[in-house]
């Protein structure tokens, strides 16, 4: 059974760098993320990516800081705060919203390889 307590160990200290370095980001969208990272895919992997906002006067700002970094225009809800996009993700991306300041929170999920886009 050590090897049982090794594995939670081992995922304690996973939970503890997510909260540290992603806090604003679910860990369900990080443990998919890095699984199909590691698989090494030869196609980028797009994903619907949410993320809320505490304060609605920085809407363009967010909006805009979207287009850049994705190339794609996110649809915007709850007067403002609530931003989804359907894009292509990497860790490096993430990590690039979850440091916006007004972001408070970061869900998404995996929609499909990019050649999926138009089928």
């Amino acid at each position: 059974m050590n090897e049982l307590k090794e594995v939670r160990r081992v995922f304690q200290g996973l939970q503890t760098l997510y909260k540290t370095y992603f806090s604003k980001v679910d860990p369900a969208l990080l443990n998919d993320l890095l699984t199909r990272e590691q698989e090494k895919r030869e196609e980028p992997t797009l994903y619907l990516v949410q993320m809320w906002t505490n304060d609605s006067s920085k809407k363009d700002f967010i909006k805009t800081y979207i287009v850049e970094k994705t190339g794609m225009m996110p649809s915007i809800h709850d007067n403002g705060r609530h931003f989804v996009t359907n894009h292509i993700l990497n860790l490096e991306l993430l990590k690039d919203f979850s440091d916006l300041e007004n972001v408070t929170r970061i869900k998404g999920y995996f929609t499909g390889a990019i050649y999926g886009v138009g089928a």
